[in-house]
């Protein structure tokens, strides 16, 4: 991927702030992400294990039975799975009106591959660009942790998604060894980061009324980002 690629990550007022007045990154858990697919194995990944384990079993005869291994195994992807954070940019040249209608209810922050990459490397945040797959038929490239959410179903490829992904592994070691912890766990960490190192552009939404483009446009001045504000292309008027 060239490194001056855009990629755009469409936000809520919210997360906008939260972004510039912390200075900070936020990573939603990979379990709440939305989709119920994410983190999990596609199915002929799935039958290899049962496979696996079944026969690993049948040359232990006094040992567990299969099932045992296997939901052992279903419990440690589910706890990596809440341990692992992720977030989640669109790749393109150009604002994107399916995006602005999924997720973008008041800006979109244009970035490119070099700079998000700069800023997640720093902070050993695992940049990958998402593959697309049909989860009956197909199987994964290489089997680690993070592995699960470098893909998604085929259904989704209109995202053309890149993606940060973190691995708490400190936190998973812990559950794993002393837990599991009687505690709910965070819906999302956030990382560290300069917004003006990260954010190229801010893209107004569209069809934003006046005084909502002045209080977006305020805010980021006041949180102190100095980069472009623009508007929507989308906003443009027809020459008849």
């Amino acid at each position: 991927m060239s490194q001056d690629q855009y990629v755009w990550r469409y936000v809520d007022l919210e997360r906008l702030v939260d972004l510039l007045a912390r200075k900070a990154l936020y990573l939603p858990r990979g379990d709440l992400l939305g989709e119920a697919f994410e983190g999990t194995f596609p199915t002929q990944s799935i039958n290899s294990r049962q496979q696996l384990f079944r026969t690993f079993a049948g040359r232990v005869p006094q040992g567990p039975p299969a099932e045992w291994y296997l939901s052992l195994y279903r419990d440690m992807q589910r706890e990596i799975r809440e341990w692992t954070y992720v977030t989640c940019w669109h790749i393109a040249k150009h604002e994107s009106f399916a995006m602005w209608k999924l997720y973008g209810r008041a800006v979109a922050l244009r970035s490119t591959y070099a700079r998000l990459s700069a800023v997640l490397a720093a902070r050993s945040v695992k940049l990958v660009a998402v593959r697309y797959i049909d989860f009956e038929k197909d199987q994964f490239d290489g089997n680690n942790s993070i592995t699960p959410f470098m893909y998604k179903r085929q259904e989704f490829e209109s995202e053309r998604e890149l993606r940060g992904i973190w691995f708490d592994e400190d936190g998973f070691n812990d559950l794993t060894l002393y837990g599991p912890f009687d505690f709910p766990l965070d819906a999302g960490k956030s990382i560290p980061i300069e917004p003006n190192e990260l954010i190229e552009t801010v893209v107004l939404a569209p069809a934003l009324p006046a005084w909502r483009r002045s209080a977006i446009t305020e805010a980021c001045r006041r949180f102190g980002y100095a980069g472009s504000i623009l508007p929507s292309v989308l906003d443009s008027t027809p020459k008849l």
